[in-house]
């Protein structure tokens, strides 16, 4: 999608007011053009008011496209302080997304790469962002260690996984794993699950630890087809109804169809 249609696409999000719209569209072209003069860019850009510390330029617009610009994790929440868990938070955008929208909000971010998680942290210290605790560990159904794999040459990238379907991306470490549970002891307002894979290792966690209830909202990343042979989508939506959940899904169809091929698309659930 070039910058012209998502311009576009901007004007027609009923739920942005003028002057936040305008933000993002002024972050959108600096963005862009910094990427295209790229001898020109700094570390730090300036995005929506915030210093935005990153590894990767080209990174840091392909999360700002996906998060400000189009808008997936947008979300109407009744809580004046609401709280939010951020899994898989890479080097802040979505956390940044969240102070935006939510000022007084609290947020539990979580982030397993170590080079990404120090740039999460400096973002988070460099805007003075109160009230979120970060944390270098993946979410996972146990604690202990995984191997994590990521592209040495795309630092910081989506693409980071512990699944073992992308163990030819480079570069293979330990990270730290921790259940998703034992940091819930009150009720969550919005859980961001954005994890390469490993959904299904966080549901069983948090189902079998019974704290499915104390979730209100859930933005869930999924990705479908990581493993060709796996078809699993059936056991997040039935966790997600046989605990109350409605949801909706982000039409993700690519066409015509083709057998096997990965696809990643978005699930907000909500308690009903």
């Amino acid at each position: 999608m070039n910058e012209i249609t998502r311009i576009q696409n901007l004007f027609r999000k009923d739920s942005y007011h003028d002057s936040y719209r305008m933000q993002v569209i002024s972050s959108l072209m600096r963005l862009h053009l910094n990427k295209a003069f790229s001898k020109r860019s700094t570390a730090v850009q300036n995005v929506m008011g915030y210093r935005m510390a990153h590894l990767n330029l080209g990174t840091l617009c392909t999360l700002f496209d996906e998060i400000f610009v189009e808008g997936g994790y947008y979300i109407d929440l009744d809580a004046k302080r609401p709280e939010i868990v951020d899994c898989g938070s890479n080097i802040g955008m979505a956390t940044l997304f969240f102070k935006k929208l939510f000022p007084e909000c609290r947020i539990t971010a979580f982030e397993p790469e170590p080079e990404t998680f120090e740039i999460l942290s400096r973002n988070i210290a460099m805007n003075g962002l109160k009230d979120v605790r970060a944390y270098n560990a993946a979410v996972s159904n146990e604690e202990g260690e995984i191997s994590f794999y990521s592209d040495p040459e795309v630092p910081g990238s989506g693409m980071m996984s512990m699944m073992d379907a992308r163990s030819g991306m480079g570069r293979t470490q330990k990270v730290r794993t921790v259940k998703l549970s034992d940091y819930l002891d009150r009720e969550i307002d919005l859980l961001k699950l954005d994890v390469e894979g490993a959904e299904h290792q966080v549901f069983q966690d948090l189902e079998g630890a019974k704290k499915m209830g104390l979730i209100k909202n859930m933005i869930i990343e999924y990705h479908h087809h990581m493993n060709r042979n796996s078809d699993n989508l059936s056991h997040i939506l039935g966790t997600l109804e046989n605990n109350g959940f409605g949801y909706q899904i982000a039409d993700t169809v690519r066409l015509p169809f083709e057998k096997n091929v990965y696809q990643v698309g978005l699930i907000y659930a909500y308690k009903k």
